[in-house]
């Protein structure tokens, strides 16, 4: 991957961080953003070459994450990108693609300006507006929230419900930067009460507690268009559905896709039959030891009678197999009473005392 040549602004005053920066800057910076700009000011002070590769490997932050931070630092006026093409990440943020990264300047930090008020038309959006979070479009990284914010969300009856739910699903209080990743999610991220509420279940399921993890997922979301726990319950199912698509096609011993009437199959038992994904293996692997052809035709039969016995688990289905093999051993006709050792039984037998006649015969 080509190296970005970096090259520090001539004013620059410092030897690691200015002044300027620490008083005006170091305080609305998340770690990934200030990890970055001290990592690239390290290089560029030694005259040293650097890339994605060199900033994603040793901060151990993901692409997006170090794109994200460069954003920042442009718009802030830390640094100045530039690229070979000027292609743009969808979203209209002014973020480049990394690959088009050629150069990086640092600049002389220097006192921001009173903020204004930016007035965001639909005909003429701000740069620095937040974005709209459309389907593929980078999210905005978290803000710095002041004590007002945090008090009123903390005060909200909907977000308190949230924040008690919270602390259950992970065993202990929120720490700070805990309690604003959910700030974040509400306040930048545009996630209601219910929508943070199933994120936090779905990670805690994953046996993710982390909240590195669970801001990467949120993260995701937005950037997939999730506006609802229906949107966000529909993209789960999506990714477990193909994960399951994958292990079935792995039992089948085939590659590719599976035909449309075949998807439907297995949604159904995915979503209707609701079988966990090792049940529906096992009634594979019968199929494939049955036939050999129209296996997933044949392992429905299997699943569906399964369901109507209420199969849940692996272990029910020996208790299923059981049960089938009790009722077909009842269902066989029982054996004819009449039937005696060397005799046939289509024909009426009789049963005679011959000391009996013989002795009326020597009588008489």
């Amino acid at each position: 991957m080509q190296n970005f040549d970096l090259a520090l602004d001539t004013g620059c005053s410092f030897t690691l961080l200015s002044n300027c920066f620490i008083d005006n800057y170091i305080k609305d910076a998340n770690d990934v953003q200030l990890k970055v700009y001290i990592y690239l000011l390290r290089r560029a002070a030694s005259s040293l070459a650097t890339c994605m590769n060199d900033l994603v490997e040793f901060l151990n932050y993901s692409e997006k994450d170090v794109i994200r931070a460069l954003g920042y630092w442009e718009k802030k006026g830390l640094l100045r990108l530039s690229t070979d093409s000027g292609r743009k990440v969808s979203g209209g943020d002014g973020l480049v693609s990394y690959e088009t990264i050629t150069g990086i300047q640092l600049q002389t930090p220097m006192p921001p300006a009173a903020p204004q008020q930016v007035s965001v038309h639909e005909d003429k959006p701000a740069a620095s507006a937040a974005l709209s979070l459309v389907k593929n479009s980078p999210a905005p990284a978290p803000g710095s929230y002041s004590l007002e914010d945090m008090k009123n969300f903390r005060n909200d009856p909907a977000y308190r419900c949230l924040l008690t739910a919270a602390t259950q699903y992970l065993g202990r209080p929120l720490s700070e930067p805990e309690f604003s990743s959910l700030l974040y999610y509400s306040k930048d991220l545009g996630f209601s009460p219910e929508l943070t509420d199933l994120l936090l279940q779905y990670c805690v399921s994953e046996g993710k507690k982390s909240f590195h993890y669970i801001d990467k997922v949120a993260l995701s979301w937005a950037e997939e268009g999730v506006h609802t726990p229906d949107d966000a319950r529909a993209l789960i199912n999506s990714h477990e559905d193909e994960e399951a698509i994958s292990r079935i096609l792995k039992v089948l011993g085939r590659v590719g896709r599976l035909a449309p009437e075949e998807s439907r199959l297995v949604r159904r038992w995915l979503h209707k039959y609701a079988f966990p994904i090792e049940v529906i293996e096992e009634a594979l692997k019968r199929a494939v030891l049955a036939t050999e052809h129209h296996r997933i035709p044949y392992a429905e039969t299997i699943l569906k009678s399964w369901h109507e016995r209420g199969v849940r688990t692996t272990d029910d289905i020996q208790e299923a197999d059981a049960a089938f093999h009790a009722d077909r051993e009842a269902a066989r006709p029982a054996p004819s009473s009449r039937k005696r050792e060397g005799g046939f039984t289509d024909i009426e037998q009789h049963t005679y005392d011959f000391s009996e006649l013989e002795k009326k015969l020597v009588d008489n």
